[in-house]
């Protein structure tokens, strides 16, 4: 690759300045191919619109990542990119068509590859926090070539919706301040930097030691743009921290390694659902997603859900073994509705969430904090029917007392409309004896199933009597491998996207729970989901909490029949279930809290699933 020096020798002042000049002209460095057009008018011309979302447990989303590997800020209206210049041309990842991007075992770890000649450059991006209450972002830069490289690290005002703001960039030693704040710490001191604006016009150099121009820049329409160069040499990896907040960091980052055993652990605390053609990181991916929306903001940019939407999180994170989270979402939700804040149409919804946490027999101080507002939503959840009484009045009883609960046990429930039905079979906690017809009409009206939602709809649909549906190959056209999943809003922003949604994520572990196990007052129907796709495929189920205790099976399979071994931990106080399987064998049940069984050959193709 030419030097730096080199480059600019050929270029005159205009052609630096020209951001249409060709793909090797600084101009064009500063602002590829259509920027200066993103710039000045609002659109994001090399911006992919699809990422996925970095977050930790403590801080929540910290930030998110496109296709090509661009950081975008939760809190700050600008983007870091990496660009890299080697084999005398500079590599952009948001053009390359040799990117390739995976999550690290489904957990909140992006890997880009790009391929640069014959080998490839890695960014690994993480999240962590830095002890200033917002994290920060880690992107590790390793190269794979047996020459080195540079890599570019660019702030940019932009975002994932498009045009961002940033007036003043300087280059302090190791570190970029944007706006008067730290941005993105290097590994060390960088050696050539650029920076520009299209208010400006031009583009000014460092080289080294010798300045040509000032390594900042203040542009009052917010276009400053500014890149730092690092060499990136075979078997050296370069650590960025990327800052989100105001402070300086207290805690050492953390390495990924780290990273990915510290969500294993967390993730081993509660329920595992592997099904059959569902690759194994599932449940880790769509569980991971869950908790590190908990403790931030769970609006995703450009996204038009409500605060009733987060009931589809509250009972996901409760009904897969994480109830100090779900009480926290719960305690979210129930405050909203006190303040007004949900509209009085959705609180079947928040009541819906709270009779499934309260099946569960957990003893949650949440609903103690709003025990008048637990009542109302229960009692008007309890009159429009839809609702479990059993589990409804179990609500009312952690709120206010037996008292209560004898009260809520007199309201006679009414006939719920088709779009309570809709909302109630979205979250899968409507009553057995409910009218399904809505559901199974709306599961099957979906032209091409385009969203999680329908998605799930479809399988909870399937597994309570419904066309049987296998959403694996769906889920995968919809969401990819990275778990990105279309935007359902009409309006302006990522209408054309897709993202890591934790709705989406909490939406799909309700349909493999309802595939999995059917509960009912007196018993457990297990893979009531069960398909012609999954005969003579081996599944585990593991940790899951269920309003009768806590249950592990698998079914394995002998010829073409298959061995069926369960345990349940019964909640305290709780009476032994009968335990079916009848999608697979009609004639089996039992109340034997463990063992071990062969069931009969399924007959594929009957009605013996149905009910």
């Amino acid at each position: 690759m030419k030097s730096l020096r080199e480059r600019l020798g050929r270029l005159s002042p205009t052609e630096v300045a020209d951001p249409a000049a060709d793909l090797n002209s600084w101009g064009e460095w500063i602002w590829p191919k259509g920027m200066a057009t993103a710039v000045t008018t609002g659109t994001s011309a090399d911006v992919t619109r699809k990422w996925n979302t970095l977050s930790t447990l403590g801080v929540g989303p910290v930030a998110d990542v496109d296709a090509g590997g661009c950081i975008s800020l939760r809190h700050r209206p600008l983007s870091i990119d990496v660009w890299i210049g080697g084999g005398d041309r500079w590599w952009f990842p948001s053009r390359e068509p040799t990117v390739r991007q995976t999550r690290i075992e489904g957990l909140p770890v992006l890997e880009t590859r790009m391929k640069v000649g014959d080998a490839d450059v890695v960014f690994t991006t993480w999240a962590d926090e830095s002890g200033d209450a917002r994290g920060r972002v880690m992107l590790q830069l390793s190269t794979e070539l047996e020459v080195p490289v540079v890599a570019a690290i660019v702030v940019r005002p932009l975002t994932l919706l498009g045009r961002g703001s940033v007036q003043d960039l300087r280059l302090s030693g190791d570190l970029i301040v944007a706006d008067k704040r730290p941005v993105v710490q290097l590994p060390r001191e960088a050696g050539d930097s650029a920076v520009g604006s299209t208010e400006l016009g031009d583009v000014h150099l460092r080289l080294g030691d010798e300045l040509i121009g000032e390594a900042s820049v203040h542009a009052a329409d917010g276009t400053a743009t500014l890149a730092a160069m690092i060499p990136l040499a075979p078997g050296v990896d370069q650590l960025v921290q990327i800052i989100d907040g105001t402070d300086e960091a207290t805690v050492a980052p953390a390495d990924v390694h780290q990273i990915v055993s510290g969500w294993k652990s967390h993730l081993n605390r509660g329920a595992s659902i592997a099904l059959p053609g569902w690759p194994k990181h599932i449940p880790a991916s769509l569980v991971s997603g869950l908790l590190g929306s908990v403790a931030g903001s769970r609006a995703v940019p450009g996204d038009d859900r409500s605060l009733a939407d987060d009931t589809l999180l509250c009972v996901a994170l409760a009904q897969g073994g994480f109830s100090w989270a779900a009480a926290t979402v719960l305690d979210a939700l129930l405050e909203a509705v006190t303040e007004g804040r949900i509209d009085r149409g959705d609180w079947l919804l928040v009541a819906g969430a709270c009779a499934a946490v309260a099946a569960l027999g957990d003893e949650y101080q949440v609903f103690e904090n709003h025990t008048d507002t637990v009542a109302l939503i229960m009692g008007e959840g309890l009159a429009a029917g839809g609702l479990d009484k059993r589990d409804a009045v179990a609500a009312v009883r952690l709120a206010a007392g037996e008292r209560a609960a004898d009260d809520a046990t007199q309201i006679e429930p009414g006939v719920p409309t088709e779009q309570q039905v809709l909302q109630l079979g979205r979250l899968g906690v409507l009553r057995d004896d409910a009218e399904h017809r809505p559901v199974h009409e709306a599961a099957a009206s979906f032209s091409g199933l385009r969203d999680a939602s329908a998605l799930s709809l479809a399988m909870i649909s399937g597994a309570r009597g419904g066309e049987p549906f296998d959403a694996v190959i769906a889920t995968r056209s919809l969401a990819g491998t990275t778990w990105r999943w279309a935007s359902t809003t009409d309006g302006p922003g990522l209408d054309r996207g897709s993202g890591d949604s934790p709705h989406a994520r909490a939406s799909l572990f309700l349909g493999l729970r309802a595939q999995a196990i059917r509960e009912t007052a007196y018993g457990i129907d297990l893979l009531p989901g069960f398909s012609e796709s999954w005969l003579g495929r081996n599944l585990d189920v593991s940790g899951l909490p269920t309003r009768h205790g806590t249950l592990s099976f698998a079914l394995r399979w002998h010829g073409p029949r298959s061995a069926l071994l369960w345990e349940l931990t019964p909640n305290d106080g709780g009476t032994a279930p009968e335990i079916s399987a009848r999608s697979i064998d009609p004639s089996f049940s039992t109340v034997e809290l463990s063992g071990e069984t062969l069931l009969q050959e399924p007959q594929m193709g009957s009605d013996s699933g149905s009910s």
